[in-house]
C-alpha cells in the first residue's frame, strides 16, 4: 500500500509538472511569432526599397527634353519680324544728306551696303517726309525688277495704284543679285535710325545738275506706244538708227501714257537734265518734276560722255518724234 501511494505522488508530481511545462510551450511560441510578424513586416518595406522609383524619374526627365525642343521650334515663327526691320539682327539706317542741290536720303544695311537712294527734296523736312512714305509703300509689295539692255537689273517699289515710282534701287549685274537686294531692302527699311550729315565723300556723289546743249531737232525719230508683259502701257523714243533712248514708266491706260509723255516734252525743252551715277560706276539721265517726282529714267551707260550724248539725242528727237501704236498695229495684222 505504501508503495502505491508513493507511487500515485509520483505521477501527481509528474503531472503537475506536465501542466507548467505544456503553458511554457503555449507561451514561447508567442514571441516567436511576433518575431516572424516583424520580419514579414520588414519585407514589404525592403520590398519598397527596391521598387524602381529612381528609374522613373528618369523617365520624367526624358520626357521633359523633347517638351523643352518643342518650345524652342514653336518660337521659330518669330522669324517673320525680318519683314518689318524691327528685328534687332536687321538694324540698318537712314542718312540724309545734301547732293545736287537737294536733300536726299539713302538707306544701308547694317553691314553698310547701300540699298536705296532717294530723289532730291528741297528740305531736310521732305527728305524725312520721304521715308516715311518709302515705309508705307514697300509693305504693299508693289515691286518690280527692270532689267536694261545691257542686263543689268534694278528693283523699284511703286504707289498702290502704279501711278509713280516711290524708290528704285541699285543697279546689279545680275537678276540674281537684283531679287536679293531686294529681299534686304524689305528687311531693313523700317528701321528707326535716322542720322543727318552736313556732307558725303566725293567718291560717294551719285549725282549731278546737266544743262544741255541748245541743238537743232531732227524728224525722224519715233515714239513707240506698246502694252508690256505685265498689261501696262508704256512709251520708248527711238531714234533714227534704231537705237533706244529712253523707255516710260508704266501707266493703266494709253491715255495715261500720253500725258506722261506730254510731261517729258516740256521738261526735256526746258534742257535741265539729272545726271546720275550708280553703284556699278555706270551713268543715266533722270527727268524730275519741281518737288522732285522722278518722270522719266534714260537708258544706263558705261560712260558719263555716252550718257551726255544721249540727253542731245533725247532734246533733238523727241520733240518732233511721230507717234506710233504698235498694239493697234498688231491689232490690224491679226484681222488681215
Amino acid at each position: 500500500m505504501f508503495n502505491l501511494f508513493g507511487l500515485f505522488k509520483k505521477k501527481a508530481k509528474k503531472n503537475e509538472t506536465v501542466v507548467p511545462e505544456g503553458e511554457i510551450k503555449k507561451t514561447e511560441p508567442a514571441p516567436e511569432e511576433v518575431k516572424e510578424e516583424k520580419k514579414e513586416e520588414q519585407k514589404p518595406v525592403e520590398e519598397k526599397k527596391e521598387t524602381p522609383e529612381p528609374e522613373e524619374k528618369k523617365e520624367e526627365k526624358k520626357e521633359e527634353k523633347p517638351e523643352v525642343k518643342k518650345e524652342v521650334k514653336e518660337k521659330a515663327p518669330k522669324a517673320a519680324k525680318k519683314t518689318t526691320g524691327e528685328d534687332n539682327r536687321y538694324t540698318g539706317k537712314y542718312e540724309i544728306y545734301p547732293e545736287a542741290e537737294m536733300f536726299k536720303f539713302r538707306l544701308k544695311a547694317s553691314n553698310g551696303e547701300i540699298l536705296l537712294v532717294s530723289i532730291g527734296y528741297k528740305t531736310k523736312d521732305g527728305a524725312l517726309s520721304g521715308i516715311e512714305t518709302v515705309k508705307k509703300n514697300i509693305p504693299l509689295g508693289n515691286s518690280t525688277i527692270v532689267t536694261d539692255k545691257n542686263g543689268y537689273s534694278q528693283f523699284r517699289f511703286n504707289s498702290a495704284n502704279n501711278s509713280r515710282l516711290v524708290i528704285a534701287g541699285e543697279y546689279y549685274n545680275s537678276l540674281a543679285s537684283c531679287k536679293k537686294a531686294l529681299s534686304s531692302t524689305e528687311k531693313f527699311y523700317a528701321t528707326k535710325k535716322i542720322v543727318y550729315l552736313d556732307s558725303i565723300p566725293a567718291s560717294e556723289v551719285r549725282e549731278e545738275i546737266v544743262q544741255a546743249n541748245n541743238l537743232d531737232n531732227l524728224p525722224n525719230g519715233k515714239l513707240e506706244l506698246f502694252i508690256d508683259k505685265d498689261g501696262k502701257w508704256r512709251g520708248r523714243l527711238i531714234a533714227s538708227n534704231g537705237e533706244i533712248l529712253f523707255v516710260t514708266n508704266d501707266y493703266a491706260s494709253k491715255q495715261g501714257v500720253l500725258i506722261g509723255l506730254r510731261a517729258i516734252k516740256e521738261k526735256t525743252a526746258l534742257g535741265v537734265f539729272r545726271l546720275c551715277k550708280d553703284k556699278q560706276g555706270r551713268f543715266n539721265y533722270k527727268l524730275t518734276t519741281e518737288n522732285g517726282q522722278i518722270i522719266l529714267v534714260g537708258e544706263t551707260y558705261t560712260s558719263r560722255a555716252a550718257a551726255l550724248s544721249a540727253i542731245d539725242s533725247t532734246r533733238r528727237f523727241l520733240p518732233e518724234a511721230s507717234i506710233v501704236n504698235t498694239e493697234e498695229k498688231e491689232t490690224e495684222e491679226e484681222k488681215e
